[in-house]
């Protein structure tokens, strides 16, 4: 008799583990970029606190 390891228990804990896998890594992600956002937002805040209140335009030329 053929047995279908894909209906197992043993497969649908692997399934959901690879699921939470997949969203750890995507939240990982967001949060990298997010702390990268707010990093480069302190530094803003403090060219403007400190009278650098000129945008830095290096890239638009």
């Amino acid at each position: 008799m053929y047995n279908d390891h894909t209906q197992s228990e043993a497969e649908m804990y692997r399934k959901q583990m690879i699921a939470t896998q997949e969203e750890n890594d995507l939240l990982r992600h967001e949060i990298k970029q997010m702390q990268e956002q707010v990093y480069t937002l302190y530094k803003r805040i403090d060219e403007l606190v400190n009278g650098n209140m000129e945008r830095k335009t290096s890239d638009r030329d």
